[in-house]
């Protein structure tokens, strides 16, 4: 909210900007599971959906996050089995609906979006940039404001630091949790989307908030710190 770059790319382009704060959603809701079909797992899945919805590679960060959930435990496999069918299907049908009554044919926009992208690889024709673009476009993102990028960086190491060591407690469970589940988005998206030849840095929209939230740790771990050095 209050980083420049977001902003720009957000008042620019608010597909995007819907992407990444359907995804952040999810995202909150994800760290509140459990093994059964409740709210949390409704709102995950509907947040989930909404971002697939309005762009389709945003699904990219949320498959090893489903597939540490489903074989995690068997009741995990059946409540996002069951939040598939009762929440994602019925919100992509209504959408496929408006689509086709809009275009006055059956349209999936999804397969489109996956034939014009992947298959015919039509979007090269707008540009080509080097695999290692969107690590250049995510440095110079973190460094627009001054100190930003080390403050990051720093932040980024401590959360997985304490999260690797069980001290970031999942509100679901009140205990901590060894799983990287924003390393492992953030990297998910970069890896899949690096593959495809067409890169803008707009496309990466959904895993800048992530970036703010290390920046916010590691302020929050430094105001713990300096309040220990004044109690001794």
């Amino acid at each position: 909210m209050f980083n420049r770059r977001i902003n720009e790319i957000w008042q620019k382009t608010l597909t995007n900007g819907a992407e990444a704060v359907f995804s952040v959603c999810g995202l909150y809701f994800y760290t509140k599971l459990k093994p059964t079909f409740d709210k949390n797992m409704a709102l995950m899945t509907f947040s989930i959906t909404l971002a697939f919805l309005v762009r389709s590679s945003s699904l990219v960060g949320w498959v090893p996050l489903a597939l540490y959930k489903v074989f995690s435990s068997f009741d995990y496999f059946c409540s996002i089995f069951l939040a598939g069918i009762c929440i994602a299907v019925p919100v992509f049908l209504s959408s496929v609906l408006a689509d086709s009554m809009y275009y006055g044919t059956f349209t999936i926009p999804q397969i489109n979006f996956v034939y014009i992208n992947v298959v015919d690889n039509i979007s090269k024709c707008f540009g080509i940039e080097p695999w290692y673009y969107y690590i250049i476009e995510l440095i110079e993102f973190v460094t627009v404001e001054k100190g930003f990028f080390p403050v990051q960086m720093f932040g980024l190491s401590l959360f997985t630091l304490y999260q690797a060591n069980g001290l970031i407690p999942l509100q679901s469970e009140g205990t901590g949790s060894k799983f990287q589940t924003l390393l492992i988005f953030i990297l998910s998206n970069l890896f899949v989307l690096s593959k495809i030849e067409h890169k803008e840095q707009r496309f990466m929209t959904q895993i800048f908030p992530l970036f703010a939230i290390y920046w916010a740790f590691f302020w929050l771990i430094m105001i713990r710190f300096s309040k220990r050095i004044d109690q001794l």
